[in-house]
């Protein structure tokens, strides 16, 4: 198989359109949450068509979550329309810690060990 048809089988189709679809990668803190809250607001948000990458874990303040998006309105309207109703809700705050362009994006394994729990 040549490299060509190799990595058109292995990569996600939207993945090497990042960068032209002006990408965002956001960086969140939920302040005082745990995974209990955590879970609970994944399950209460769902999937968003509109989100290509979505990692979290524990700090010592509380959550912190790494995503990248199609765009920065992709963003802005998750925020305003979904992620911030939902924790006002649930009685906790989520902020934007920093938030930059993506240039690139590759995607790590391909085995399935880290398989997504959507």
């Amino acid at each position: 198989m040549s490299p060509a048809a190799l990595a058109e089988q292995l990569l996600p189709a939207r993945l090497p359109s990042a960068r032209h679809l002006g990408a965002r990668a956001c960086i969140f803190e939920i302040a005082a949450a745990g995974q209990e809250q955590y879970e609970a607001v994944v399950q209460a948000l769902g999937q968003d068509p509109a989100r290509l990458f979505h990692c979290a874990g524990p700090t010592e303040d509380g959550w912190m979550v790494v995503e990248v998006w199609e765009s920065q309105e992709a963003v802005d309207t998750f925020l305003t329309e979904r992620l911030l109703p939902v924790v006002r809700k649930m009685g906790f705050f989520a902020s934007i810690q920093q938030s930059f362009p993506v240039h690139t994006m590759r995607p790590g394994r391909t085995d399935g060990r880290f398989a997504a729990t959507w």
